[in-house]
């Protein structure tokens, strides 16, 4: 197996566990969790894991005083992100609620465009309105009502905000020197203790009450918010962070199908139609920024740094390519302003 290949089945694999995540969730939900009861343990579990990683396999992981400053601020960011995003779940299907997500994309081009990062062209400008018309699809019904209840659209939509945010300060210069492995697991601390803290003066439970609960925990902890980053990082250094997020696409697909097989979930014609607008929007703005550069002479393909991330780094520099995410978990770079974990 050659190491594209690899590359491409890791990330795929990758997706697969963050597309699985809100199904899984709302499974747990289901099953009497709470979001402080299922998401403190999974976050828990999975950054002991990722620590497990970085001292097993010797990364680097000591950073300056004030590099782990602001990692602990954007772990204030974290936290609100993972309030909005996994509350959402109690209130919309997941897999809506993870087309809404993506909405972090067009957000984050918007704000880059504003600061002067990126500029503007047709084609980002076709792209936006793609996703933006995909989502009208996926939350407004025929007669102009919402489909899903207004506090899971706003909880969903201020997730995608709060990730958006969370994407751009990890992407700033200041922070390019830290390991991406170093950089999810500083981050992190913050909104673990702030949910353990919380679980402990509530008296919710940090282990599973049941057989189901259980099980769901397994997937989250050690799939979605331990495996799946792993992956992707070594995804991202076989075949580059722009085919890594355009590979990464497909977790609305996998979240449509997990909402259907695990929740039982009926996926409308116009929903469908929305988040297809939504999936060729991200496409169209992953392949536009992995082209551009390549035409600029800014490398030959397959050339990690060609994809106009800010954490992306130069081509001999793999592991700076900058982390993913999920809803929930640290999220895969689905744009050009890397970071991707809910």
């Amino acid at each position: 197996m050659t190491l594209r290949t690899r590359g491409i089945l890791i990330t795929l694999c990758a997706s697969f566990l963050y597309g699985v995540l809100p199904a899984v969730m709302q499974r747990s939900y289901v099953a009497g969790g709470t979001m402080e009861s299922v998401t403190a343990p999974k976050q828990l579990f999975g950054l002991i894991l990722i620590w497990l990683y970085i001292f097993a396999t010797k990364k680097q992981w000591r950073v300056s005083r004030g590099d782990f400053l602001r990692l602990m601020g954007t772990g204030v960011i974290v936290t609100v992100m993972l309030y909005f995003v996994n509350n959402s779940f109690s209130y919309a299907p997941g897999s809506v609620c993870m087309v809404l997500f993506f909405l972090y994309v067009p957000i984050v081009n918007v704000l880059e465009m504003l600061m002067g990062r990126q500029r503007f062209t047709a084609i980002r400008a076709c792209c936006l309105a793609l996703t933006l018309g995909g989502m009208f699809f996926v939350v407004m019904m025929p007669d102009g009502g919402l489909a899903i209840s207004t506090k899971g659209l706003v909880l969903a939509i201020c997730g995608a905000l709060s990730y958006g945010a969370w994407v751009l300060i990890m992407g700033a210069p200041r922070l390019k020197g830290v390991p991406p492995e170093a950089m999810t697991g500083y981050c992190f601390l913050v909104p673990v203790a702030v949910l353990v803290t919380h679980c402990g003066v509530t008296g919710q439970s940090l282990v599973p009450e049941n057989r189901v609960q259980f099980v769901c925990f397994l997937v989250l902890g050690f799939g979605s918010s331990f495996l799946a980053p792993i992956f992707f990082l070594k995804g991202v250094r076989a075949i580059g962070a722009s085919n890594a997020g355009i590979i990464d696409t497909i977790e609305p697909v996998i979240a449509y199908a997990a909402g259907v097989l695990v929740m039982g979930e009926t996926i409308t014609g116009r929903s469908a139609f929305g988040c297809a607008l939504v999936i060729g929007g991200l496409l169209l703005l992953n392949l536009t920024q992995q082209m551009a550069p390549r035409a600029m002479g800014a490398g030959p393909p397959g050339d990690p740094g060609a994809a106009g991330l800010p954490g992306a780094g130069p081509p001999e520099d793999p592991d700076a390519a900058g982390l993913p995410g999920a809803p929930g978990d640290p999220p895969p770079p689905a744009c050009e302003t890397d970071k991707h974990v809910v």
